[in-house]
């Protein structure tokens, strides 16, 4: 069975997302289809491989099996058990889930503190979750494929719906529905401020004098992606196949940041089309008047089986 890897870059938007990482000595080996649990001295742990495995956040990583998500501790002990469509990493004791294709989010006993009810949903950072719906009507909502909101840990949408875009400011978010443009206080309550004619990418994107370049150029980033991306042996089995859009930021230094998925796709290629993006080298960072700034890509990647 062969496998084709196609890549292209779709967009430049300006980014102010902030890099984060996190250490742990237990980490995973990838081999013959399979990700090995290994502890600090990189010794395998005695427990059975998995399909897919991720970081560990906050002592635990989710694992894959049978197209099933869950959690294990880092003696590779089942926590949570698989059960989900797709599972993200815990941060202060919260962690997206999916079931029948919905996205919630759960606490660490596997339950649900925010029912599945969107399409797309990212960790949560401080006192809010992003959550994204496709766009159903773009009469009201412009050509974005998907529209976004802020939810928090109680599971209330801030300002009660979700929007074209969404940003943090200073004391408030400023949100724009179509082009209506609303400020939206932390504790919810919501002002318009003004109507005017302004599409999304208006809102979103910018054109920057020096675009990022990886080594090589459009090319070098083509075969590293053709050359790194492993499409899941689970996935190949299952027939499954399809396209995964990822956002990524580069950063001044040139460093890869904010890997997320900016569209829904079949969890098991998202994975790996994020685990990819993540061990990328530096780029040559993007300019505005000669200045090094944080610029956001959006790079598709298709799984084809034939």
């Amino acid at each position: 069975m062969k496998k084709y890897i196609a890549l292209s870059i779709l967009s430049l938007v300006i980014s102010n997302t902030i890099a984060q990482s996190s250490h742990i000595d237990y980490h995973f080996k990838y081999k013959k289809g399979k990700y090995y649990l290994l502890n600090s001295k990189g010794k395998k742990v005695d427990c059975e491989p998995f399909s897919f495995a991720s970081k560990y956040s906050e002592g635990l990583a989710v694992v894959e099996k049978d197209l099933k998500f869950g959690y294990i501790d880092s003696t590779g002990q089942m926590v949570i058990d698989y059960k989900y469509y797709d599972a993200g990493p815990f941060i202060n004791g919260i962690a997206y889930a999916a079931k029948d294709g919905k996205y919630g989010y759960i606490d660490k006993n596997g339950q649900f503190i925010i029912e599945p009810q969107f399409d797309l949903v990212y960790s949560f950072d401080e006192e809010h979750g992003i959550v994204k719906n496709i766009n159903p009507d773009t009469t009201v909502y412009g050509q974005s494929p998907m529209i976004n909101g802020l939810i928090t840990k109680k599971g209330h949408l801030i300002g009660d719906a979700l929007y074209t875009s969404i940003q943090k400011e200073d004391g408030h978010y400023k949100a724009y529905k179509g082009d209506s443009l609303f400020h939206i206080a932390l504790d919810g309550t919501k002002e318009l401020i003004k109507v005017e004619t302004l599409t999304f990418e208006d809102s979103v994107f910018k054109v920057v004098e020096e675009m990022p370049e990886f080594p090589d150029g459009e090319r070098g980033l083509r075969r590293f992606i053709a050359m790194n991306v492993r499409y899941p042996i689970r996935a190949q089995e299952h027939g499954i196949q399809g396209r995964c859009y990822i956002t990524f930021t580069i950063n001044e230094a040139g460093d890869v940041i904010d890997i997320i998925p900016a569209m829904p796709a079949p969890p098991i290629l998202l994975n790996e089309s994020l685990r990819v993006i993540a061990i990328m080298p530096k780029w040559k960072p993007g300019k505005i008047d000669e200045e090094p700034v944080k610029i956001n890509y959006t790079v598709p990647i298709n799984f084809v089986l034939q």
